[in-house]
């Protein structure tokens, strides 16, 4: 019995172990400089993802850094089952998710990208559009505005053949004497608790 017993408890403890939640934040800041907005955002996520999602794997990386996440996602994919993977991605972090979307391809890793939380989408140079989804991207949402002057977010977010598929976009629209609009669009998600709702409804 006692060896029964001990099977199971190290069976239990062995599938823990091989599977993990995959967490990361793509930051877009030219020169990684933000507003205490954006630094709010990022600490709201991370300490839901601590809290809610204990030994998760969490990185919070700048955007030109967007390649150490793919071959992040190959190391864990050779020892591990990825259940939940979900990017957080504004501005050019969020253009550059979609890279990071396609270099999985290229990769051949498995997991597909459960929920992309793209803020406030710039184009960067090079690289492939951000309003084209490929198919690995389980779930998006793409929240813009248009108000500020120099950074408005890009929108039309959609799949190769033209749908909509698994997308969801808002226009926020904030009051004339708001600041830091590029950042506000995500901050605002993670203040009033969406993103914690859409996270808790359909992860694992």
């Amino acid at each position: 019995m006692n060896k029964i017993l001990t099977i199971i408890v190290l069976s239990s403890l062995s599938l823990s172990t091989l599977s993990k939640d995959v967490f990361y934040m793509i930051r877009g800041n030219l020169f990684d400089r933000h507003s205490p907005i954006h630094k709010d955002a990022e600490d709201l996520y991370e300490n839901f993802v601590r809290n809610y999602f204990p030994g998760a794997h969490f990185k919070n990386i700048h955007n030109h850094k967007w390649r150490t996440l793919c071959r992040d996602l190959e190391e864990i994919e050779k020892s591990t089952r990825i259940v939940n993977l979900v990017i957080v991605g504004h501005s050019w972090g969020a253009q550059t998710a979609v890279s990071l979307a396609h270099c999985m391809n290229k990769k051949g890793i498995r997991k597909k990208i459960d929920i992309f939380f793209a803020f406030d989408v710039v184009h960067k140079p090079l690289h492939k559009s951000a309003t084209v989804l490929p198919e690995n991207i389980e779930m998006a949402y793409n929240w813009y505005q248009r108000q500020d002057f120099w950074l408005k977010g890009l929108s039309n977010m959609r799949r190769r053949d033209g749908s909509y598929r698994g997308i969801t976009e808002e226009h926020l629209i904030f009051a004339k004497d708001e600041k830091w609009l590029h950042d506000r669009v995500m901050y605002s998600k993670f203040a009033d608790g969406t993103i914690f709702r859409i996270m808790t409804s359909f992860l694992q």
